[in-house]
């Protein structure tokens, strides 16, 4: 069975798929630290808060006809959660197909989202969450 972090991460990512920030709002911590993967130029390496999350939400969903995020495996390690993704989109201008694998590492405390980071490599992710043990 699911912990109740895995499910929360899992509407976290149905809000994100729908593009509505609205509807994640409420799983972010007040002092939630993101931090972006790199592979996106033109993105701060992290935002800090709700409100910088939105900055990075607004600005990321731009550049997008159409994305998705699908979830792949799942681990919890060490108090955090890893997820293996695969991202698929359509850019806005270019129409062309972007389909990257990712892997998001995410701490959640008290039922709320505390910290986000995106990695190229679920290896990678999963070898952060080990060392904070």
């Amino acid at each position: 069975m699911a912990s109740q972090d895995v499910e929360l991460l899992r509407r976290m990512y149905d809000a994100w798929n729908a593009d509505d920030f609205e509807a994640a709002r409420p799983y972010m911590h007040p002092d939630i630290v993101w931090r972006t993967s790199g592979r996106f130029p033109g993105f701060e390496p992290v935002y800090h808060g709700p409100e910088g999350v939105r900055e990075f939400w607004r600005a990321f969903m731009e550049a997008w006809e159409q994305m998705r995020i699908e979830i792949g495996r799942i681990v919890e390690e060490s108090g955090q959660v890893v997820i293996g993704v695969h991202f698929d989109a359509i850019g806005r201008e270019s129409g062309a197909r972007v389909e990257l694998p990712f892997a998001h590492l995410w701490r959640v405390e008290d039922g709320k989202i505390v910290a986000y980071s995106a990695h190229p490599t679920f290896d990678e992710a999963l070898a952060i969450a080990r060392d904070a043990s």
